[in-house]
Order: structure tokens, then C-alpha cells, then sequence
């Protein structure tokens, strides 16, 4: 079994189909590529226990969606669909030069995952699939049925006020990341699992905010 080690993330840019600046990173000295979904919100740092362990053997291959972290915002706010995002990894993957490799996708990168293999097969040696879900994520992610109604309209409220917020917002987040107590809350809220590496999602969510 690989011991854990840290690896250099290099950061690296690739133009989209559309144009869109897209920022990926490479992280590991391995030969095996292995591209890596994540998670709406994730980005390279929340894998960081499976590349730690085990990028000697691989080259881990993750991608931001645009908009967030250092990908930019399409020129069209509106092109953010799944299959946007698709055409964003066939980017990353050609300017790697991959032919076949290990895919994992978690939360959203499930499918994410799953559509790129519908699209693209042979370029599948293998999959994991990580607590996502299917169809309509509104109408499937959580055990609600009426998430698919009002779920969206949720989004579209707060994506209303949350500009005029968000100064006070981002100073806000960041005294309550510097604590222990939010992740205590959303560990006993089942939000979160208990056994959460409580150092990398403080880095995910500052990063988050950063963006």
C-alpha cells in the first residue's frame, strides 16, 4: 500500500470550446492518469487524501467548473450545464493528451462522470462513483418530494439578494470557518460525516468563499 505523501499541485489553464479560460491541476508523479469530478463547491484540495496515498502511481487530473475557484465565468451566464462541463473536461483531457484513464466522480461530478462516459466511452478504463445521484438533482438528491418545485426557486431568490451581500457575507464565513463550532453543527445535522477531515474542509470552504 502507498504511504502518504505530499505532492506539488501544478496549476495549469486550457481555452474551452466556447472560449471560456478553464483552470485545472495535476498533482502525483504517476503514469496512470486518473481524472477526478468533483463535487459542486469541491476542488483539488478535498481529494487530497487519495492523491496523498496514492499519486505515486497516478496522475491526478482535476478540473474547476467554470465560474468557480480559477475558472472563469462563461460569457453567457447561462452556460453552466452539465454538458457544459463535459466539453470543459474534453478540453483538460486533450490538452493532457489522455486516451484512457481511471475517472471518479462525487456528489455532481457523478454525473458529470456518467455523461462523459456516454459521450466518450473509450476513454473509460474505469469508474467510481461517489454519493451522487441522477435525473433531476433537485428531484433526487434529497428526500423531499416537492425539492424539484421549490429547490429551484430557492436558488433563484437568494441568487437575487446574495450580490448585495455578499461583503458581509464573506467576512461572516470566515469567523465562523475559523471555528470548530459550524463544523460541529453540520456533523450533528448529518450534513456532513462525523469522521470529516475538519483541516481540508476548511480549506475547500475558504476557498469557496475566495471566489
Amino acid at each position: 500500500m502507498s504511504r502518504k505523501k505530499t505532492y506539488a499541485i501544478h496549476q495549469r489553464y486550457v481555452k474551452s470550446f466556447d472560449g471560456t479560460q478553464i483552470g485545472y491541476q495535476v498533482v502525483g508523479e504517476g503514469n496512470e492518469p486518473f481524472v477526478l469530478c468533483n463535487g459542486l463547491g469541491g476542488n483539488v484540495l478535498a481529494w487530497e487524501p487519495l492523491y496523498a496515498r496514492h499519486g505515486d502511481r497516478y496522475r491526478f487530473i482535476v478540473w474547476d467548473y467554470r465560474s468557480i475557484f480559477s475558472s472563469e465565468p462563461p460569457n453567457n451566464p447561462d452556460d453552466v450545464s452539465i454538458d457544459h462541463h463535459i466539453q470543459d473536461a474534453l478540453a483538460v483531457l486533450k490538452k493532457e493528451k489522455v486516451k484512457k484513464a481511471i475517472f471518479a466522480g462525487w456528489s455532481m461530478g457523478v454525473q458529470v462522470c456518467l455523461e462523459i462516459c456516454k459521450q466518450k466511452p473509450a476513454l473509460f478504463r474505469a469508474m467510481v462513483l461517489i454519493n451522487g445521484t441522477f435525473g433531476n438533482p433537485f428531484a433526487t438528491a434529497f428526500n423531499f418530494p416537492l425539492g424539484a418545485l421549490l429547490l429551484p426557486k430557492l436558488n433563484h431568490w437568494v441568487s437575487k439578494i446574495l450580490p448585495s451581500l455578499e461583503p458581509h457575507l464573506r467576512f461572516a464565513a470566515n469567523i465562523v470557518l475559523d471555528g470548530d463550532g459550524f463544523i460541529k453543527l453540520v456533523t450533528k445535522l448529518k450534513l456532513i460525516h462525523e469522521n470529516v477531515d475538519s483541516r481540508i474542509f476548511r480549506d475547500v470552504a475558504k476557498a469557496m468563499i475566495g471566489t
